[in-house]
């Protein structure tokens, strides 16, 4: 491929996407107060998010050799936001993925009573059995090797939870 014909790649890809929003979203000022605030950097990479040509714009332009090395920081942690959003699946309408890697990762970890919260989240707040579960994770291929332990960890669990609700209904 010629240099003319990438110029001209370059130059319609960048006429599908509103420059000047495009230079808005890219602000300094903006950029600047994201790096500083979790809670702004994410609305930010929320914002860029939306849209996926503009996405790529913004990316395709932070990370442009003439402006790396000053936006590299943001570049590298929206990188990692677009690695997570990307990588995210939910499975039936209510579990993500992204929330099962977190469940490995306490399980992993030894923190065990992050794990019990979301546990408790999925089977009190959502009525989630320990089949619903496993279905899901079972239905995705390659997820059931990954979270098997997270599925055995919920039957426990579930167990746990059911064998405490009927000792209480006993004792009244």
């Amino acid at each position: 491929m010629s240099d003319l014909e990438k110029n001209d790649d370059d130059a319609e890809e960048e006429r599908a996407v509103d420059l000047k929003l495009l230079d808005d979203l890219i602000k300094p000022e903006k950029i600047q107060g994201a790096l500083v605030d979790a809670t702004k950097q994410k609305a930010l990479f929320k914002a860029w998010f939306e849209d996926k040509e503009m996405s790529a714009a913004i990316y395709k332009a932070l990370s442009a050799k003439e402006h790396f090395f000053t936006n590299k920081n943001i570049v590298f942690a929206y990188g990692d936001y677009l690695t997570r959003m990307k990588n995210d699946k939910v499975l039936g309408g209510w579990l993500h993925t992204k929330t099962l890697d977190s469940v490995l990762a306490f399980l992993q970890a030894g923190k065990l009573d992050k794990m019990r919260r979301t546990f408790s989240k999925w089977y009190y707040a959502k009525k989630k059995t320990a089949e619903e579960v496993s279905v899901l994770v079972k239905a995705e291929p390659g997820l059931e090797k990954k979270f098997l332990v997270i599925v055995k960890a919920y039957e426990g669990f579930v167990e746990k939870q059911t064998r405490l609700a009927k000792k209480a209904v006993d004792a009244t």
